[in-house]
């Protein structure tokens, strides 16, 4: 007699679950003291649907970075080579606008970790750069960009 292993696969929207309720914690809590088992707990599932995706917590916390490096590639890699320098400006900083607008626990998450990057494997040199130029564009186009930029209901000048 042979005995079947059945190879279960872990709910396909087990995934995002992680990642959000990681993004969740980490900006509650911080990285360092959100533990594993919080971060199974909130997203409903067990440690080894953890490990299965994400290898460990600093893989997650990896792919919440590398996601949020990714669209701000794409965004820059799909600038208009049409219209003046300032009308790409200006759609540059409206886009970049939309996705912090849309993505604002993703960005608080950034402010508050960036420090820390230095620790984790991987986010030294362009990589660290690139990340403190978002940030530091974003705190700029915050502060002026929007008011003197952007018509409509963001401007106050």
């Amino acid at each position: 007699m042979t005995l079947g292993i059945q190879k279960l696969e872990p709910d396909p929207g087990a995934r995002q679950r992680l990642l959000t309720a990681a993004l969740a914690l980490f900006n509650q809590k911080g990285y360092a003291a959100t533990s594993v088992r919080e971060l199974v707990a909130a997203a409903g599932v067990t440690k080894p649907v953890l490990y299965y995706y994400f290898g460990n917590k600093e893989g997650i916390y990896l792919e919440l970075m590398q996601g949020s490096y990714g669209t701000f590639e794409a965004l820059v890699q799909g600038i208009s080579l049409d219209g003046s320098a300032r009308e790409r400006i200006l759609q540059f900083c409206g886009d970049l606008f939309d996705i912090s607008v849309a993505r604002l626990a993703l960005v608080r998450l950034i402010y508050a970790i960036y420090l820390h990057t230095r620790y984790l494997a991987g986010w030294k040199g362009r990589r660290a750069a690139v990340l403190a130029l978002l940030g530091f564009a974003g705190v700029l186009f915050t502060y002026f960009g929007v008011n003197y930029l952007l018509p409509g209901l963001h401007s106050y000048v």
